[in-house]
């Protein structure tokens, strides 16, 4: 049985984003796949949000500027802890056919992830 390559993520990547359109802040996507990504960030988000997110891609450095929409929160509705994350899945849906396999290419290659 193939065990999911997204399940073995240990490098999370830095990530730029900006909700509905406000000023841009730094979170870490920990899970990525060609039609989205896991956010860990520090305050919940609403399903439905628009999010704009920009990110470079191992190992090549391919920058990535894409938007899409919250489609998950865990704990959404929850205060924050000190400490504590929220994890925000986020479909992203302004990817061109090339990105999207790179992303697919990148997500399949544990060795690379790691880098």
């Amino acid at each position: 049985m193939g065990q999911d390559p997204r399940r073995d993520f240990s490098v999370p990547i830095p990530v730029e984003f900006s909700l509905d359109g406000a000023e841009a802040t730094s979170e870490y996507a920990v899970n990525m796949s060609p039609r989205g990504m896991c956010l860990h960030m520090r305050e919940p988000v609403s399903v439905g949000t628009q999010i704009t997110v920009t990110f470079e891609l191992p190992p090549e450095g391919l920058r990535v500027e894409a938007s899409g929409k919250v489609v998950w929160c865990s704990h959404e509705g929850e205060i924050g802890l000190p400490g504590r994350f929220f994890e925000v899945g986020v479909h992203l849906d302004s990817l061109d056919d090339e990105l999207s396999e790179k992303l697919r290419y990148f997500a399949s290659q544990p060795v690379l992830r790691r880098r």
